[in-house]
C-alpha cells in the first residue's frame, strides 16, 4: 500500500471531510478510492513528471499518487507560461507535464507531445496486464519531490527531496502547532511550495483534519472563508496578513473560530503582527524555514513572551544551528534536501551536512533572531522571483539590448521588482510589459522600469523610474 494511501486510510472510517477546494468535498474514504483509481492510470515508463498545480483536490490527489508510485514529481503553480515551462525544463528536465484543463489552450502547441490535461491524465489506456507488470518493477521506496528555489546563487534551480520529507515536515507542524482531527485548516498559500505542502497538506492529512483550500485568495475572501468554514488554523504569508489588517468592513471583527494563524514565506513586521492579533483577536505565529532545510524555527501556540523585533521563534526539535564569523546562519536538519538539479546532474547543497543560508542571525537561548540577509532573490508577496531569469527574458526582446533587475522594499508586496534597461528602439513601458507577459508568470512582471543609456553593474541602487501604478 502506498504511503499517502496509508496515511489517508487511517481516517477513512470517520466519514470526515479531508479536502475542500470550493467545488469538491472529499471524505477520507473518497480520497482513498480516488487514489486507488488514479494508481491504475499512471503514465508508464516515465521517471519525472511536471505537475502544474491549480490548488484543487484533483491536483493534490495526482501529486499523492505519483509519489506513492515512486515517480519523481516537480510541482509548479498554474501561473507559469509556456516559456516559463521551457526554462524550468532546462533546470529540471521532465518526461511530461500534467496541466489543468483550462490551461490547455494557452500552453499547448502543435509540436507538443508531452503536455497532458488533468482529465486525460494518461496519454493512452493501459491494460491490466501491463499495469501488473509495471507494478512488479523495482522502484524507489519513496518518490522524489523537486521544488524550485534559488539556492545560494539567485539563479533558479530545483531542490530534490525524498517524498518522505513531506511526512516528516508535516509531523513537525502537527506536533509543534498541535494539529488534531477536529481542526479545519484554511490554506491561502501555494501548494507547490514546501510551506503549503508541509504545513497545509501533510500536517492536515496526518492529523486527520480537514484541509480547506482558498483558491485565488484575496483578503476579504479569506476573512469570509474563516467565518463560513469555521476554520481553526490559517496559513498565510506576510502580505496577506497586512492586507487583512487593511480590510474596511463595517462588520469586520474577531475571527473567533481561529485558535491560531501561521505566517511564513517572508519577514513579518512586529507592527503588522501586533495589529492583526489586536484586530482579529487571534494568535499569529511566525515560522521560519527554507526549501532546502524545511522548517527551522517557529513561535509556540502555548507560550508568549516579549521578544526582539526580528525574533522568528525557537529552534524546532532536531534542528541544529551555527553561525559563521560573519554571522551567516547554517542549519543541520533531518529534512535537508538531497541536492540541486542542473539539467540531468545532481549537485550537493552541502559538503559537511550543514546548509549555509543567506540569512545573518543571532541565537539567544535557543531563540533565533534574524538580523539581515544576503539577497539573491526578490520576495514578491511570498513568492521567490529570480532577477537573472527576468534579465534573460528582457534581453531576448528585440527592443532591449541590456537589463538589470533588483528588488526594492515595498510595504504591500514585501518587495517590488525594478528593471533598468537599455533600449535599441522606442517602446512604451505598457508594450514592454505586454511582451513579457507572454514569457513570464504575472507576478514576475517588473513594477518599475528605468531606461538608461548604459548599465553600470556596480550600482546597488538607482533613481526611481516609471512605475506601473499597481
Amino acid at each position: 500500500m502506498g504511503d499517502w494511501l496509508s496515511v489517508l486510510s487511517r481516517h477513512e472510517e470517520q466519514d470526515r471531510i479531508a479536502i475542500r477546494d470550493g467545488t469538491s468535498d472529499l471524505t477520507y474514504a473518497a480520497c482513498c478510492e480516488m487514489l486507488k483509481e488514479l494508481a491504475l492510470s499512471l503514465p508508464l515508463h516515465v521517471d519525472r513528471i511536471g505537475l502544474m498545480m491549480d490548488q484543487s483536490a484533483q491536483a493534490i490527489l495526482i501529486l499523492m499518487t505519483l509519489m506513492d508510485d515512486g515517480i519523481a514529481v516537480l510541482p509548479v503553480d498554474d501561473k507559469q507560461t509556456r516559456a516559463d515551462l521551457m526554462r524550468i525544463e532546462r533546470t529540471c528536465p521532465v518526461d511530461l507535464w500534467i496541466i489543468p484543463d483550462e490551461k490547455w489552450s494557452s500552453l499547448y502547441h502543435d509540436t507538443d507531445d508531452h503536455l497532458h490535461m488533468y482529465s486525460e491524465y494518461l496519454p493512452s489506456p493501459t491494460s491490466p496486464e501491463t499495469r501488473r507488470e509495471w507494478l512488479k518493477r523495482e522502484k524507489p521506496r519513496f518518490g522524489e519531490l523537486y521544488l524550485l528555489t534559488s539556492g545560494s546563487t539567485g539563479q533558479s534551480k530545483a531542490v530534490c527531496h525524498s517524498s518522505l520529507t513531506l511526512q516528516r515536515e508535516g509531523n513537525q507542524y502537527r506536533r509543534w502547532f498541535g494539529y488534531h482531527a477536529g481542526d479545519r485548516v484554511l490554506v491561502t498559500v501555494p501548494l507547490n511550495h514546501l510551506y503549503g505542502l508541509s504545513g497545509g497538506l501533510a500536517a492536515a492529512m496526518l492529523a486527520g483534519a480537514t484541509l480547506i483550500i482558498c483558491r485565488h485568495p484575496a483578503p476579504r475572501k479569506v476573512y469570509q472563508m474563516v467565518e463560513t468554514e469555521r476554520a481553526t488554523l490559517l496559513l498565510a504569508v506576510p502580505v496577506m496578513i497586512q492586507l487583512m489588517n487593511d480590510l474596511r468592513l463595517k462588520e469586520c471583527g474577531g475571527l473567533y473560530s481561529l485558535r491560531a494563524a501561521i505566517c511564513a514565506g517572508g519577514r513579518l513586521e512586529p507592527e503588522t503582527a501586533a495589529r492583526f492579533q489586536e484586530r482579529f483577536q487571534v494568535r499569529l505565529l511566525q515560522l521560519y524555514g527554507s526549501t532546502e532545510t524545511g522548517a527551522i524555527a517557529a513561535e509556540s501556540c502555548h507560550h508568549y513572551h516579549r521578544h526582539p523585533s526580528r525574533y522568528v521563534g525557537a529552534l524546532l526539535p532536531q534542528i541544529e544551528a551555527r553561525l559563521a564569523a560573519s554571522g551567516r546562519l547554517s542549519i543541520r536538519s533531518p529534512s535537508l534536501c538531497l541536492g540541486y538539479t542542473e539539467g540531468n546532474q545532481m549537485i550537493p547543497c552541502t559538503e559537511d551536512g550543514w546548509y549555509e543560508t543567506d540569512d545573518l542571525a543571532e541565537i539567544r537561548d535557543g531563540q533565533l533572531v534574524l538580523l539581515g540577509r544576503v539577497p539573491n532573490f526578490i520576495n514578491v508577496a511570498g513568492r521567490k522571483v529570480y532577477p537573472l531569469e527576468i534579465e534573460e527574458v528582457c534581453r531576448s526582446l528585440p527592443s532591449i539590448q541590456d537589463a538589470r533587475v533588483w528588488g526594492t522594499a515595498d510595504s504591500l508586496h514585501g518587495e517590488r521588482i525594478v528593471v533598468e534597461f537599455v533600449a535599441t528602439e522606442s517602446m512604451s513601458v505598457p508594450a514592454l510589459k505586454q511582451a513579457l507577459r507572454a514569457q513570464l508568470a504575472s507576478y514576475k512582471i517588473p513594477h518599475e522600469w528605468i531606461q538608461v543609456e548604459k548599465i553600470h553593474r556596480g550600482w546597488k541602487h538607482a533613481p526611481a523610474g516609471e512605475t506601473d501604478g499597481e
